[in-house]
């Protein structure tokens, strides 16, 4: 999850009961009312829909009237919110921004999208001569655990890191995302000091931005993520190769954006999953549920906008990306 900042609001609403009598002293009853969802129920699913409609990437493409009758129906007269979690994986998915899930007890449960390619490449290098190669795949942990996987990426760079060094191999081909600024701080020293990212709303406004300097990663002017000890290249602004394909995502494609419009930069593979969006947190009633909802687009350094797949510079299958990737470099 790309998560850019966490807030919570409150509402309250009050709800009209149904009531019904007898009619006729012991003679003719009203029909007994159709069962309801219990209050609990509709309270956090009013809360969902304006969360949603106010903030969905997709908002303006979606019939909200529409929308809601759907889910709504899945939720039929349920007495209690776990019992609706389908019709919450139903909610997701018609958002369509294959991204947003739902948090069930600390941890991603419910999710609407239809996934992304789960087939990553094998039989990975062993011996690149004067070619450093660095893998980042998936990572989703506490701040501890991100610090200490930013520092052995690191510490991988510094191992191949030499004078006789032509370039670099970054492999992102096993990223299907998680938490992107353990990423961004472990290859900082091969991205660049500096801008690399930036995170628009869909009138194309810059909410934030994504960096790295000295060790961090930062979000905006708030350090995200920071190595105790950080390299610096010996070559100052070396041949980097990244390697992308449909299992990279989220921010594993946040890492490769951080790449794109760096100098001496080329991207090969195929095209990622499509799911270069931002999101926040939100908390609903009732349970500790919360929302993850994906609102913004990713954009590189020089303000390209994303929010889809990202496309290679040369498009190359999974068998021939490390040997094209080093072809370029030797050059």
């Amino acid at each position: 999850m790309i998560s850019i900042k966490r807030f919570t609001k409150t509402i309250s609403l009050l709800r009209a009961g149904l009531f019904s009598g007898l009619v006729g002293m012991l003679v003719t009853c009203s029909p007994n009312p159709e069962p309801q969802p219990a209050e609990a129920v509709t309270k956090f699913y009013e809360k969902l829909f304006q969360i949603v409609e106010q903030n969905s990437i997709n908002r303006r493409e979606i019939d909200w009237p529409a929308y809601k009758a759907t889910v709504l129906a899945k939720v039929g007269n349920a007495q209690t919110v776990p019992e609706t979690e389908p019709a919450m994986t139903l909610a997701l998915a018609l958002l369509k921004d294959n991204h947003s899930y739902m948090v069930v007890d600390g941890t991603p449960k419910l999710f609407g999208g239809v996934g992304c390619q789960r087939s990553p490449p094998q039989g990975l290098p062993v011996n690149l001569p004067d070619i450093g190669y660095i893998e980042v795949t998936d990572f989703l942990g506490t701040e501890l655990q991100g610090k200490q996987f930013a520092q052995a990426i690191q510490n991988n760079i510094a191992r191949f890191d030499a004078p006789s060094l032509k370039g670099w191999i970054v492999d992102l081909r096993r990223n299907p995302g998680g938490n992107l600024y353990p990423m961004i701080a472990g290859l900082g020293p091969l991205i660049g000091e500096g801008l690399c990212g930036n995170f628009y709303d869909i009138d194309n406004k810059l909410i934030a931005t994504y960096s790295y300097r000295d060790g961090t990663a930062f979000l905006g002017q708030t350090p995200v993520t920071k190595v105790d000890q950080p390299h610096a290249t010996i070559a100052g602004n070396p041949k980097v190769a990244v390697l992308i394909n449909g299992v990279t995502a989220s921010s594993g494609e946040g890492t490769a954006i951080a790449f794109s419009g760096r100098p001496n930069t080329r991207l090969f593979g195929a095209s990622t999953c499509g799911v270069s969006t931002g999101g926040q947190q939100y908390d609903l009633p009732f349970y500790g549920y919360k929302l993850t909802l994906f609102q913004y687009n990713m954009a590189n350094r020089t303000g390209k906008v994303y929010g889809k797949a990202i496309a290679p510079d040369e498009i190359v299958s999974d068998d021939q990306a490390i040997s094209k990737a080093a072809e370029w470099i030797n050059r």
